[in-house]
C-alpha cells in the first residue's frame, strides 16, 4: 500500500487561498455586508479544495483496502491460508471460518 499522499491543502494553504480570493473580490465591494459575505464565500471556496483533496485521498485508500482484501481472499481460496496467517494477513479464527 502506498499510504496517504502529503496534503497540498493544509490549513495554512486554505487560509492563504481564502485571503487571495477575498483580495480578488474586494475591489468590487462597497458595503461592510458585502465585504463580510465575500470573506465567508472565499473561505468556503478554499475549504472546498481541501475537502476535495481529502475525498480523493480517502478514495485511494479505499481502493487499496479492496485490493488488499481481494489478495487475502485469493490466498485463502487457493489453500494458502497458512501463508496468509504467517504473513499476518489473517488470524486463525478467520481461516477456520473461511
Amino acid at each position: 500500500m502506498t499510504g496517504t499522499p502529503t496534503p497540498q491543502w493544509t490549513a495554512e494553504a486554505v487560509r492563504s487561498a481564502a485571503d487571495s480570493l477575498y483580495i480578488t473580490m474586494s475591489p468590487c465591494l462597497t458595503t461592510p455586508g458585502e465585504h463580510l459575505l465575500a470573506r465567508d464565500l472565499a473561505a468556503v471556496q478554499a475549504q472546498l479544495l481541501q475537502i476535495s483533496e481529502a475525498l480523493e485521498a480517502q478514495h485511494l485508500l479505499l481502493k487499496e483496502s479492496v485490493q488488499f482484501a481481494e489478495a487475502v481472499a485469493v490466498a485463502l481460496g487457493a489453500g494458502r491460508a497458512p501463508d496468509a496467517m504467517a504473513a499476518g494477513l489473517v488470524g486463525a479464527d478467520q481461516v477456520a471460518e473461511g
